[in-house]
């Protein structure tokens, strides 16, 4: 690198004195602006204001337009013999580019003494001791565009007549330099994985990939085969997502997401590839967990038609996973049964079933089970199946069927009333004889027979449908038989009698059927009142009137 050098000379006249000591300080101008300067020439050029006096050259060319540094000297236009004095030297970068290593050399007269002690001339960069030819030198360093630094000296002259100082200047000009960089990019994964999820859940995996290298990372690419039962949410084995370029100590996160297919331990380990070779991650895993439900059914075996059934009903999770919206539904044979309603396992009674919706039962933790008790009634008699189908969010249905049978029984009733009571010997009373089927099954064969007591005598019946039926046989009555008797059928009849005689009367009706063997048997007492002999008499007189004599 070479260095440029140039010299200006001043003097200034000075009066006798006493010689004192110098102090050199330094000022940074960055933004150098409009100072006094001289006229632009050839050579240095000596100018004064009003009180001061300045020199100035511009090197290595004399002219501002086409040097790159400035060199002005600021001093007194008069000084006194042994009084000190300050004056300052100003260096201005005339260029856009930087100046290196700039020094100043000054050459100062034998009867100038300089100052040689203070911080301000360690700033500046003075060195303190002359050399041979008497020159101070100034250690200004380096200029950046445009900038100035200034540093003051301060001398007091030892005799009279004038001074003569010359500076040069030395500096090393902007040079052009071609800079090739030897990189070596790196690359360094860290991966994390979510520790724990639901069958039915995606799985974050998140990875930070670094270049910790020098250099830029070209085509970053994250690779993965992965293991069974993980893929993508899209259905894919294979991961793969471009992370592009990293530059030198950049960090790019990418955050994938996985769908497991079964439950287990998945480990994983991702792979970056790039122009700058290639780099693993550490393994991470993720737990897969997942409910598994188990529905239990008690049922009875038998039941009697038009009898409710109930079912007690007991949902499981038998999984490691909470079991989340869990529902019931039931079904059944069409026609056999209906819905009734359903409790809780605390007797909480719950909603009746919706449509597709079934019984809601919240939330079931690993291990933990449901009770709910179903109630239906049966319609018909036969075989019923009942089923009992749990559902959940990431589990899958489980149903469970259980059969019952049902059994149809016919139940005929004998009902024996009578209006009115008590009845008055030569009165009739009337008897209602009721035949009705309670069950759930047909009866045949009803037969019913009834028998006046001796004291009434018969007068006539009459049957549901308005007619006259039945067979007279001195106080029996027999009714007819009934070849079916449906369920909730009822027949009727009405029986009229004369009361003869006064006294406590019994009129007995029997009945049997195909399913009532022994006969069902029934008394209605009537209390007959007589009319003869039934008259008495009383009578009352009042005291006779007192007469007047």
């Amino acid at each position: 690198m070479s260095r440029m050098s140039a010299l200006v000379r001043r003097s200034w006249p000075f009066v006798m004195g006493v010689a004192a000591c110098v102090i050199v300080g330094c000022s940074s101008d960055d933004n150098y602006t409009d100072q006094p300067q001289p006229p632009q020439q050839q050579e240095s050029r000596n100018y004064s204001g009003n009180r001061d006096v300045v020199a100035s050259m511009a090197f290595p060319t004399g002219n501002r337009n086409s040097s790159q540094l400035l060199v002005e000297e600021m001093a007194p236009r008069e000084v006194r013999v042994g009084k000190p004095y300050t004056y300052r030297l100003r260096v201005t970068n005339l260029t856009n580019q930087r100046l290196s290593d700039v020094v100043l050399h000054q050459k100062i007269p034998a009867d100038l003494a300089l100052a040689n002690e203070g911080p301000g001339a360690q700033q500046a960069g003075y060195n303190q001791h002359r050399d041979q030819n008497g020159q101070a030198r100034f250690d200004v360093g380096d200029l950046g565009p445009n900038q100035s630094k200034t540093i003051e000296v301060t001398g007091t002259p030892g005799r009279e007549g004038q001074i003569d100082t010359c500076l040069s200047a030395q500096f090393n000009p902007p040079t052009l330099c071609a800079v090739v960089m030897a990189v070596a990019p790196a690359l360094r994964i860290q991966a994390y994985a979510q520790p724990e999820a639901d069958i039915c859940q995606d799985i974050t995996y998140r990875y930070t990939v670094t270049n910790t290298g020098t250099g830029t990372a070209h085509n970053v690419v994250l690779r993965e085969d992965l293991p069974n039962g993980l893929e993508t949410t899209d259905g894919q084995r294979k991961l793969e997502s471009r992370v592009g370029d990293l530059a030198q100590g950049q960090s790019k996160e990418v955050t994938v997401r996985l769908r497991a297919r079964q439950a287990g331990r998945f480990t994983s380990r991702v792979v970056a590839d790039s122009d700058a070779g290639e780099a693993r991650a550490e393994e991470v895993n993720t737990t897969v967990r997942a409910p598994r439900l188990a529905v239990t059914i008690v049922a009875p075996k038998e039941q009697y038609s038009g009898d409710q059934i109930s079912y007690r009903v007991t949902v499981k999770n038998n999984g490691d996973a909470a079991a989340r919206d869990t529902r019931l539904r039931f079904g059944a044979t069409p026609g056999m049964v209906e819905f009734v309603s359903a409790e809780g396992a605390e007797g909480r009674q719950l909603s009746s079933e919706r449509q597709n919706g079934g019984q809601n039962l919240g939330t079931i933790a690993p291990s933990e089970t449901r009770n709910v008790m179903v109630h239906f009634r049966t319609l018909r008699g036969g075989q019923v199946t009942v089923d009992a189908t749990a559902e959940a969010q990431c589990a899958a249905p489980v149903t469970t069927p259980i059969e019952s049978e049902i059994h149809q029984v016919s139940a005929s009733a004998l009902i024996v009333t009578h209006d009115h009571d008590p009845v008055r010997v030569g009165d009739d009373v009337t008897y209602h004889i009721v035949v009705q089927n309670k069950g759930h099954a047909a009866d045949h064969d009803v037969v019913v027979i009834a028998t006046l007591p001796d004291s009434e005598k018969f007068v006539g019946i009459e049957g549901a449908n308005g007619q006259r039926e039945g067979k007279v046989e001195g106080q029996t009555i027999s009714l007819g038989s009934i070849p079916t008797l449906e369920p909730k059928q009822t027949m009727s009849w009405d029986i009229k009698a004369k009361a003869m005689q006064p006294g406590e009367a019994q009129l007995r009706v029997t009945m049997t059927s195909q399913t009532t063997t022994k006969p069902a048997v029934k008394i209605e007492p009537t209390k007959l009142i007589g009319a003869e002999n039934n008259l008495h008499e009383r009578t009352n007189e009042a005291p006779p009137v007192p007469q007047n004599q």
